[in-house]
This record gives structure tokens, C-alpha cells and sequence, in this order.
């Protein structure tokens, strides 16, 4: 009971830093696709929520927290089956709480931290003896995100290994129906991008954690015992990393499944401090310090990165800005009483629609100042600094 009080509080804090996150950023152009356009489970649960609660930045994020929420509970569930201590289980869903990647994916509109509970849900299931209930969720996956196709090949792999035949042919019809549903092809010519998505993983995770995380990985596949959390994780990064070599791979749908082995990598430090006797214990604690202190530091700087905006000599270098300015820019125009507006960029016209700002009208707004004619100067101000400047004037008619 104690060990869900802890869950409760990591559960609070990431809330906490939620509502922060969402009061910061605005909608992105590809989440605003999601929101209008794209026919997925995304789109209909982001449009379920926000019919309820109004049209607004949380109500658009809020079913990702929850989900991050559950996400929290079943890590620690599944990882009292890998792990010999809950204590080690409760440690492995507060290092998965602090993850920079998982984090940012109960903030942002995208499918990571759903196929991330789903693929929990059938582990707890599976693990706990419901394999019927665990086989019909694994069919429901294949209606929720496409990536779930990589799911189905580490399952396949670890039905092979244990030689279950059925698990093996279900996990195998449920791989074709997804290729047929979704179309996914392996195309492009050898260019290499496997230095940039050995460098992703290192933001999601933090670099040094993501370095441990390797080795713990490598050395359970050398030398000790092979489950189904390891093959799940296993898989997923080594298909990332292979496909990197012949084409640009969206990250978001491998490390869903390489997150989940937290848990194995606990399992694979504590085995290994434990086994020492306390005075020979002073690397691991040092390491683990280090490793701690750029975690820490890592989340610092992704939820805090609104300040970067008052120290960098030129604001638009900002890694995040995509995330930044359109619901100010938004809020100024209701202010002056536009509703409608044309726009020198589609992209800023489709991240306006979503605050009530519509295409249209006798206004005409660019990032580029007229050459003639009178216009009104927006600037959006962080930190007392003019970081964004926008520039509105009326359409000839």
C-alpha cells in the first residue's frame, strides 16, 4: 500500500508539471493535422474530449495525461515480474516518470504514450495469466496505431522461442493485417541515419541513461535470462537502429516499446550493486549519481525551456519554437477584434483555426513587414524579450 502512495505522488508531480507545460506552449502544426484532418483514434478521442471541455490546450492534452497516468501504474505492475524487490519496481516507474521522451509524450498530441499503455496492458494482462483478455487486446491495438506492427514481430520472435505455435500464428496474422491496413513499406536507398536516432534515444532517455540502457540490453541478451519484456524492447530497438541504416524512421513508433525495458535495466543494476559488498559499492553509487543528476538536469531543461527564450541571441534557434507564440498571437488578435485572417503561411492559418481564429476576412497577417500601406506591428514577449513579431494589415478591396 505504501509503494501506491509513492505511485500516487510521482502520478501528482508529473501532473503538476503538465499543467505548467500546457499553460506555455500552443498547439503545433502537425498536432493541429491530427486535430482537423486525420482519421485516427487520436482524432477522435483529442475531439471527444475537447466537445466536453471546450476547445482549448488542455482539453486537446488532457487524454495523453491520462494515459501517462495509467502509464505510471502499469510499469510498476509489470515490473514486479522482472524485478526482485517492489521497492526496485516503484524505482523503475519513477525513472519512467522522469524520462525526457515519455514526459514530452503526455504533453504533445501524438499516439506514443497510448501505444506505451496498450502494450502494458496486454504485458500485465499476458503475465498475469489472462491470455485470452491479453490476446484481444493485442487485436485492439491493431485498430489504434500502426506501429504496433513492431509489437507483433518481437512477438512473434519470442512465440518462437518459447514454442507456442498459436501465439506465434496470431501474432503473425495480426503483423500482415497490419501491413495491409496501414500500408507500411521498408523503401529508400542506403543514406544512413544511425547516428540520429542513437542521438534521439539519447534525448529521450537522457544520454547516459540511454548508454546504460544499452548495456543492460546487451548484457541480458549475452547472458542472462531472455523474457518477453526484454524481447519486446529488445526488438524494437534493434529495428530502429537496422532501419536507420537505409531510411529516415519516425522515432515515436520504436521507442514506445524500448521504454517499457526500464524495468529490465533496474533489475540489471541492482543485481549488480547488490552482489558487492558495501565498501566496494562507491562506483555504483557514483554512477548512479551521474546518471541522476543529467537525468534531472534533462528534465529540467525540456519543461523549463521557456527560459532559454531570455538568454539565446537569436530566439528563433530555439529547439521547441514550433510549440511557442500562436495561442499569444491568437489572444492579440481577439483583442483587437479579428476573427478571421488570411495568412502569408498555411501552416500558421491551421494553428490559428484551433483558437477560434478562421481563414478569411479583411485581414492579411505575415511574419514580414508590407513594403506599403499601414499595418499593426504583434510582438510576443517572453520574459519581457520580443521573441516572435508578427505583422497584420488590412486586405485592398
Amino acid at each position: 500500500m505504501k509503494n501506491y502512495l509513492y505511485l500516487f505522488f510521482i502520478a501528482a508531480f508529473s501532473s503538476l508539471i503538465w499543467f505548467y507545460d500546457v499553460s506555455n506552449i500552443s498547439i503545433s502544426y502537425k498536432e493541429a493535422l491530427v486535430y482537423f484532418y486525420e482519421n485516427s483514434f487520436l482524432h477522435y478521442l483529442t475531439h471527444f474530449f475537447t466537445s466536453i471541455f471546450g476547445q482549448n490546450d488542455y482539453a486537446l492534452r488532457l487524454p495523453l495525461l491520462l494515459f501517462h497516468i495509467a502509464n505510471i501504474f502499469l510499469i510498476y505492475e509489470v515490473g514486479r515480474f522482472f524485478v526482485k524487490k517492489d521497492s526496485d519496481a516503484l524505482f523503475s516507474a519513477f525513472i519512467y516518470a522522469l524520462l525526457p521522451g515519455v514526459d514530452i509524450g503526455a504533453v504533445l498530441v501524438n499516439n506514443v504514450t497510448i501505444v506505451v499503455f496498450f502494450t502494458l496492458l496486454f504485458l500485465l494482462l499476458y503475465l498475469k495469466g489472462f491470455k485470452k483478455i491479453s490476446y484481444l487486446v493485442l487485436i485492439i491495438s491493431l485498430f489504434i496505431d500502426n506501429s504496433f506492427f513492431i509489437l507483433y514481430i518481437s512477438l512473434i520472435i519470442y512465440a518462437y522461442f518459447i514454442k507456442n505455435k498459436f501465439f506465434a500464428l496470431l501474432n503473425f496474422l495480426l503483423l500482415i493485417a497490419s501491413f495491409l491496413l496501414y500500408k507500411i513499406e521498408f523503401t529508400g536507398k542506403p543514406i544512413g541515419y544511425f547516428l540520429d536516432i542513437f542521438g534521439a534515444y539519447a534525448l529521450i532517455f537522457s544520454p547516459f541513461l540511454f548508454l546504460y540502457f544499452f548495456y543492460a540490453m546487451y548484457r541480458i541478451l549475452i547472458k542472462e535470462k531472455k523474457d518477453i519484456l526484454w524481447f519486446i524492447s529488445f526488438t524494437a530497438l534493434v529495428l530502429s537502429l537496422l532501419f536507420s541504416f537505409r531510411q529516415r524512421i519516425h522515432i515515436e513508433d520504436y521507442a514506445a516499446f524500448v521504454v517499457i525495458g526500464i524495468p529490465l535495466m533496474v533489475r540489471v543494476f541492482f543485481s549488480s550493486y547488490r552482489v558487492r559488498l558495501r565498501e566496494f559499492r562507491k562506483v555504483h553509487r557514483f554512477f548512479f549519481a551521474f546518471v541522476m543528476f543529467f537525468l534531472v538536469l534533462n528534465f529540467l531543461i525540456l519543461h523549463f525551456n521557456k527560459v532559454l527564450f531570455a538568454v539565446l541571441d537569436d530566439p528563433s534557434k530555439h529547439f521547441a519554437k514550433k510549440f511557442y507564440f500562436v495561442k499569444e498571437l491568437a489572444n492579440n488578435l481577439k483583442k483587437e477584434g479579428i476573427n478571421k485572417v488570411e495568412c502569408d503561411d498555411e501552416k500558421l492559418c491551421l494553428r490559428l483555426k484551433f483558437y477560434k481564429i478562421s481563414k478569411g476576412g479583411r485581414y492579411y497577417i505575415s511574419q514580414k513587414a508590407p513594403k506599403e500601406g499601414k499595418f499593426k506591428k504583434v510582438s510576443i514577449r517572453y520574459m519581457n524579450r520580443v521573441v516572435k513579431t508578427y505583422y497584420v494589415s488590412k486586405i485592398n478591396t
